[in-house]
């Protein structure tokens, strides 16, 4: 769902389950310094890689992960591509992936938006023991939406989510699902998604 169509249905007084609800209380999150390193393909935190709990590079295809409102392509060595179709594309990981939210409580995603066609969405949901996707259990970047054509990494501080408050850190994490393009022909590529820990000097939620 993209960040315009969360406001407006946020605007109904029925809709349930909306993204933008009043979250669970005040919401600081840190603000990691990410960077893009191509020769050796690592994303850094001032300058240094990144603890990876579990990582997915896509240089050699999916790597598991599927398409949902667009359709997947492959950039051989370099990531693969995600076209909207419809509007609100997103990749959803493999479902058996049984890392506990507390030791990899920043995701990272390395991307280049290619082409831009409307909104940008960059939700990042997840799916728990206790829950399935949710809009009360996801969060967004700490980025503004990736400009076209250059290098992005974006960060989701999950220990300081828009929703969901401390149910990350307290659960295993089974999938994730990351959204995309809002808008119909948006291309965006994406060359990596980590899990990685918090560095024990990053500043508290």
């Amino acid at each position: 769902m993209s960040l315009t169509r969360r406001g407006a249905i946020c605007g109904l007084a029925a809709a349930p389950l909306c993204a933008c609800d009043k979250p669970d209380g005040p919401v600081q999150p840190w603000r990691p310094r990410l960077e893009w390193r191509a020769p050796s393909r690592q994303i850094l935190l001032d300058g240094a890689p990144l603890e990876a709990v579990k990582l997915w590079d896509f240089a050699g295809g999916p790597a598991g992960f599927t398409a949902e409102g667009g359709a997947l392509s492959r950039r051989p060595g370099d990531g693969v591509i995600l076209r909207a179709d419809t509007g609100d594309a997103k990749l959803r990981s493999p479902g058996d992936l049984a890392v506990p939210g507390i030791q990899a409580s920043l995701v990272a995603v390395s991307l280049v938006r290619l082409r831009t066609a409307g909104a940008w969405d960059g939700a990042l949901y997840y799916v728990t023991d206790r829950h399935g996707e949710s809009a009360r259990f996801m969060n967004l970047p700490t980025e503004a939406p990736p400009p076209e054509g250059a290098d992005a990494v974006l960060a989701y501080d999950m220990a300081a989510p828009q929703m969901g408050g401390r149910d990350w850190m307290g659960a295993v994490i089974r999938q994730i699902r990351w959204d995309a393009e809002a808008a119909a022909g948006g291309e965006v590529l994406v060359r990596q998604i980590v899990m990685a820990r918090r560095p024990v000097e990053a500043p508290g939620p």
